[in-house]
């Protein structure tokens, strides 16, 4: 029996309003943030790789590294559009689909791993990354739950759908802490680039 078919989405859509400035090519090891994310992202695990961004650099980026872009063209930034239009670039065939952010530079490709699989094992499941009961990114979410991730209220994300189905959340717990950092401000970067 073949494997379910899954997706993958990276938001890469934010207008990094607490930043400064676009926090995704902020340079981060050597190379800008957003590169880093899309490089370490384990895209063999997924059938569909998918970025939404509205940054043409971004998506460069992101088509060397073998993504499908879906490009934002204009309007506010709304992380209930971004959703939906990647899930409207997502195959019919997806199972499951794994919505990831682009500014969590230490997440661990294992862990991504490690959230498929158990995503595999509960396919009916919303299987989230998360540290000592802290639910955080990235989330698979299956395919039963694509119809409401489709009709977010403006200004919402993930989230709201996962706290109307409590009953199918699954955190699988990352290797530390440090995977669900994201970054919000230059501080924020300086502190997770000193990290081992």
């Amino acid at each position: 029996m073949s494997s379910p078919y899954l997706a993958s989405i990276l938001l890469a859509c934010g207008c990094s309003k607490r930043f400064g400035s676009n926090k995704l090519l902020a340079p981060f090891r050597g190379q800008p943030l957003c590169e880093r994310v899309f490089q370490r992202h384990p895209m063999e695990l997924f059938q569909q790789n998918l970025v939404v961004t509205r940054y043409p650099q971004a998506a460069i980026f992101a088509s060397q590294q073998g993504f499908s872009v879906v490009e934002v063209f204009d309007g506010p930034e709304d992380v209930a559009q971004t959703i939906r239009l990647g899930l409207q670039a997502v195959d019919s065939r997806a199972a499951g689909c794994l919505f990831a952010v682009c500014d969590q530079p230490l997440l661990r490709p294992e862990s991504i791993q490690k959230l498929v699989a158990a995503f595999l094992a509960h396919p009916q499941a919303v299987v989230a990354l998360g540290w000592q009961g802290r639910r955080g990114n990235p989330i698979c979410f299956p395919r039963p739950l694509f119809g409401e991730l489709a009709q977010l209220p403006a200004q919402h994300g993930g989230s709201w759908v996962v706290n109307a189905h409590p009953e199918r959340l699954l955190v699988v717990e990352a290797a530390g802490p440090e995977e669900l950092e994201d970054v919000d401000r230059p501080e924020d970067l300086a502190r997770l680039e000193a990290l081992l």
